[in-house]
């Protein structure tokens, strides 16, 4: 739902793999095989396929924590220029703000902040 610039961008996330990936060809790169239990960096697009297939688990960026959150809303509010964030930090949240069953209240905190 309205994330179709996310599949034209190469806009890249961790994964962990749960079923092993035979041969995977990108015009970028070459993923080749692909080992249950590891961790790599690919393409959302590819990680949404892959999700619904359920051969991987999405990884939340290290970013992605009510710590550094809060931290980018009080520099954020203390300073006249912007702070310098993660590159593609609202798409990628974004994503995850989708994805992401948030029920929790660490998510719900998490999401709201960004926002």
């Amino acid at each position: 739902k309205n994330m179709e610039h996310l599949f034209i961008e190469n806009i890249e996330i961790d994964v962990k793999v749960v079923k092993n990936i035979y041969g995977v060809n990108l015009i970028s790169k070459n993923l080749g095989m692909i080992n249950r239990g590891k961790i790599v960096r690919i393409p959302i697009w590819l990680a949404c396929i892959y999700f619904k297939y359920n051969f991987c688990e999405f990884r939340l960026p290290k970013w992605l924590n009510r710590n550094f959150l809060l931290e980018i809303v009080k520099k954020e509010k203390s300073e006249q220029n912007l702070c310098i964030i993660p590159t593609n930090y609202l798409e990628v949240g974004y994503f995850f703000k989708t994805k992401i069953m948030y029920n929790s209240k660490p998510f719900q905190l998490i999401f709201f902040l960004l926002d």
